[in-house]
């Protein structure tokens, strides 16, 4: 038995992303990326100490964050390196979780603890490697 690999087109700038990235629900598939986004902090005071309102609750302060978002994503074909093309919900750029996915709370905040993949990598061509601009991965903590 002998496996055959026929190119059948060329696909100039693909997104490609981590096949162990792509999630499943049901017949859906998704992507959990990182995006800039607000989290919601007690207000201190230069002693550390919490900002009470006249409410007598603590008075509450929006500070930047890294959001957890789920992207809904459509798939073409698998290309070697473990990579998969995805045609639609990513445009390329976007940051998305590989490790650690079961400890994400969607629309809550992450911490990235590592970057696998270089910042730039070459356009996708009809032997794949990461697409420019490809999504980043990450792992979260």
């Amino acid at each position: 038995i002998v496996r055959v690999r026929i190119p059948v087109e060329k696909i100039e700038n693909a997104v490609l992303v981590r096949e162990e990235a792509i999630l499943t629900d049901l017949d859906t598939k998704y992507v959990i990326t990182v995006e800039d986004g607000y989290r919601d902090v007690v207000k201190r005071n230069a002693n550390k100490e919490v900002i009470m309102g006249k409410d007598k609750k603590p008075e509450m302060e929006q500070v930047p964050a890294k959001i957890a978002k789920r992207r809904l994503v459509k798939l073409g074909r698998k290309v070697d390196g473990g990579l998969q093309i995805v045609t639609e919900g990513l445009s390329g750029g976007e940051t998305y979780i590989v490790a650690g996915v079961q400890k994400v709370r969607l629309d809550s905040p992450v911490n990235i603890v590592n970057d696998e993949q270089p910042k730039s990598p070459e356009p996708a061509t009809e032997n794949p490697e990461p697409a420019t601009e490809n999504p980043e991965p990450a792992a979260v903590n």
